[in-house]
């Protein structure tokens, strides 16, 4: 049986809470987390590098509320919504 968990790839970055708007373009995700807040880059595919080199790179980025190492950490913090850190579950 296929569960939602099997195709996480960890370190899994997560929302505890569903953001307000998503915006995408064909390099960058961008995350608004409430009506009134300022918008913020989840990831920048145009900079270089793997996903942790492209966070060290970008201003104004997206803050995870948590970081889960594993399934039970994962299910444990409950996170709403997230990123792997090769697979995007945005």
């Amino acid at each position: 049986m296929i569960t939602k968990f099997d195709n996480i790839v960890y370190p899994f970055f997560g929302l505890y809470k569903k953001p307000y708007k998503l915006n995408y373009d064909i390099n960058k995700i961008y995350v608004t987390r409430s009506e009134n807040s300022h918008r913020e880059t989840a990831d920048d595919k145009s900079l270089g590098g793997d996903y942790f080199a492209r966070l060290l790179q970008m201003n104004n980025r997206l803050h995870f509320d948590c970081t889960c190492k594993n399934l039970q950490q994962l299910v444990f913090q409950n996170p709403k919504m997230g990123n792997g850190c090769y697979s995007q579950y945005f």
